[in-house]
């Protein structure tokens, strides 16, 4: 037991087994590896080597090394996030590598690049499970009871277990006991809430107090005073618009959102006023009803290209970026708000073409229901493009200094980042597909599930396109093959689906900052489908929680997890404007009634918490080439004044 004593970075090598959970070639059946992870003291020191590398040896199945290489690299931010330790340069040497080592394996990855850096024994009769959502808190694993099993014929003695996870329920809905699983099984169940405290129960050791941004954030008073100006405008434009029927749903929105507004501009929160107006702006659109024949879709669908291809220009735009982090944090805020406008007409074009294809199923209800919605999203995202340039103002206050360089960081964590998240994806329509019937009429008439697999698509599409022959022998480590395959339930529209990311001519920096926003967004739809699970109601489709507890759980460590991410941000440098602008509308929609209001809440504070801790890895370091000049060891919290 290594009790209340500081960890240090290891200097010399330094190697051990590590029991990992991972799924077969089929995805269907887990099985427990048994890698052994090398902590390379003295290969981080050689001239040329890289911030932080993976080498892979003697590994016992040919796909293992791209589903475990993602994972590492989003594991190793985690375990900095938990020691409160960034990475200057580090090497790991994997061996034995087998299975698909899927998002369940991250929170062990996390405790073993942990162990071996610090030298510390792991456990091999211990077996770590656990989903880290975005503020590093763990989160329930798919097949736990399987998992368990196969850990248990493994020699396995004790399990962490992630404290969301003690209780599942079953295909029939009745509640299972997984600690009782375990014990039946002679496993001794341990339960965590945070990779920090899996590592603490792993390792027996202390791990260090986060550090976090205390008050409330605040940005600058003169993006203050911008914001109030734009609600001000916005408030007379909607008052020269009377409102239609309080019956209509589009009426009741606009209504909700206008005082939703007032109320923030009288909390002091004039960017989420402004996010709330702008919704409301977008609700007071009153489309001419269009008829719903085939002829007249295919003449508005080319409207709607037309439209789709403005804002995609729009968004790539790449005047504000600045290759720096400074300039990237503003290009994530800039390019959600431009995925909230592609979703309104992309996610409802999806759906409306399916509906009118040629020998479609669908009735004339539906047919106008889908197609009345694609208009209704092409007036509203016409009507608010324009307010884009309000991010122009928000970069020229932000950085308006020296830009924050990262001297290529970017390049070498982005080839790992976005497998991850293409690899999550593919459980997570896994996940879909399982519970397809239970989801009902709600799953495929998502918009925000159309344009999401449009967006993976692209994505994919991209990510294949970079994996050329001389980056496979510059970068060995950052080629993984993304197994993203949504199926054919979730095909992408026959007609004009652009196989270009608007993002795709950003820089580096500013591509890992919309990582998190990609990532952020796919782990709130879990949560939504797959987690925490509800209702819909059958008129509006608004969807409810099936445990407003559960759901405030989860608001809560990520409000926490903000707070560390904001303060991470400024140990390196980072304005706090742009974090300031996504905690206030955090906040703003955590005071909502409506749990899609709160979901939103949770998934901007994950994006406020998890941007921060990765200024906070890819800022460490001056230069990517500044490597220490000997081994030496660190102390914790030495990354954080």
């Amino acid at each position: 037991m290594h009790g209340d004593l500081p960890l240090m970075r290891a200097t010399v090598n330094f190697e051990q087994v590590v029991p990992v959970s991972v799924m077969d070639r089929s995805r269907r059946k887990a099985h427990t590896a048994k890698i052994i992870v090398q902590w390379d003291a003295l290969a981080q020191q050689s001239p040329g080597a890289p911030p932080l590398a993976f080498r892979f040896e003697e590994t016992l199945d040919a796909e293992a090394e791209d589903s475990y290489q993602p994972q590492l690299f989003v594991a190793s931010l985690c375990g900095a996030i938990a020691w409160a330790q960034p990475w200057p340069t580090a090497a790991w040497t994997i061996r034995n590598a087998s299975g698909y080592a899927g998002s369940a394996a991250c929170a062990a990855l996390a405790t073993a690049l942990v162990a071996t850096s610090a030298g510390l024994d792991y456990p091999q009769d211990t077996l770590v499970l656990g989903f880290v959502l975005p503020d590093n808190t763990l989160g329930p694993v798919t097949s736990i009871r399987q998992r368990l099993e196969s850990a248990a014929a493994a020699g396995v003695r004790r399990v962490v277990i992630p404290e969301a996870q003690k209780v599942e329920m079953d295909s029939f809905g009745r509640p299972v006991d997984i600690v009782g699983v375990a014990k039946r099984l002679a496993l001794e169940p341990v339960l965590a809430s945070s990779v920090e405290e899996a590592i603490h129960l792993t390792l027996q050791v202390q791990m260090p107090q986060q550090p976090l941004e205390k008050g409330t954030p605040a940005y600058r008073p003169e993006l203050f005073s911008a914001f109030v100006e734009k609600c001000a405008a916005i408030a007379a434009d909607l008052g020269d618009k009377p409102a239609a029927s309080k019956k209509t749903t589009t009426s009741q929105q606009r209504l909700y959102y206008e005082k939703s507004a007032q109320d923030s501009l009288q909390d002091g929160r004039p960017y989420a006023a402004l996010r709330q107006y702008q919704l409301a702006l977008a609700a007071a659109q009153q489309p001419a009803e269009e008829q719903a024949t085939p002829a007249q879709f295919r003449e508005f669908n080319e409207r709607v290209n037309g439209l789709r291809h403005d804002l995609e220009q729009a968004s790539g735009d790449v005047s504000l970026d600045k290759n720096g982090l400074l300039s990237a944090v503003v290009m994530a805020e800039r390019g959600e708000w431009f995925d909230g406008l592609l979703s309104r007409v992309e996610g409802p074009q999806r759906l409306a073409v399916q509906a009118f294809a040629p020998g479609a199923h669908a009735t004339q209800q539906k047919k106008h229901e889908v197609f009345s919605r694609l208009v209704r999203g092409e007036r509203e995202a016409r009507v608010l493009l324009p307010h884009a340039s309000l991010y122009g103002r928000a970069a020229g206050a932000v950085a308006a200094g020296a830009e924050l360089e990262i001297y290529g960081r970017g390049a070498i964590w982005l080839p790992r980042l976005m497998p991850a998240y293409l690899g999550r994806a593919e459980f997570f329509f896994q996940g879909l597909q399982a519970h397809a019937s239970e989801l009902g009429e709600q799953l495929p008439s998502d918009p925000k599930i159309a344009a999401l697999t449009l967006a993976l698509r692209r994505h994919k599409t991209q990510w294949e396109k970079t994996r050329t022959v001389p980056q496979r022998q510059q970068v060995s480590e950052g080629v993984v093959l993304a197994g993203f395959v949504p199926g054919s339930a979730y095909a992408p529209p026959k007609v004009s689906v652009s196989g270009e990311d608007p993002s795709s001519l950003w820089s580096d920096p500013a591509k890992c900052m919309a990582w998190v926003n990609l990532y952020c967004e796919l782990a709130a739809l879990e949560q939504k489908y797959l987690l925490l699970r509800g209702s819909f109601d059958e008129q509006t489709g608004e969807w409810t929680a099936s445990s407003r507890a559960s759901l405030e759980r989860l608001v809560q460590n990520a409000e926490q997890g903000a707070r560390e991410g904001i303060y991470a941000a400024s140990q390196v440098g980072v304005a706090p404007d742009v974090f300031a602008m996504i905690f206030e509308r955090a906040g703003a929609l955590r005071a909502s009634d409506r749990h899609e209001d709160r979901l939103e809440g949770l998934k901007q504070y994950w994006r406020c918490g998890l941007m921060g801790q990765l200024c906070w890895q890819l800022a460490f370091v001056p230069k990517a080439a500044a490597t220490p000049s000997a081994p030496r060891a660190l102390p914790v919290g030495g990354g954080r004044p």
